[in-house]
């Protein structure tokens, strides 16, 4: 998943270098690819927590 978003990221940097009207773009997606990877964080440590209570109470 790493890979995807580098390659998103590196991607990203090549188009907005090739226009200076692409740095809004730019941060755009920048912003939106972080958005989803801490949103993914959030997610496996919710599941995490969620795994270890169900197996504590047990």
């Amino acid at each position: 998943m790493k890979s995807k978003i580098l390659i998103c990221i590196i991607t990203a940097v090549l188009l907005a270098s090739v226009s200076m009207g692409g740095c809004n773009w730019m941060g755009r997606t920048a912003g939106k690819t972080k958005a989803a990877v801490e949103d993914s964080v959030d997610s496996m440590q919710q599941g995490y927590k969620d795994g270890y209570e169900d197996e504590k109470s047990k």
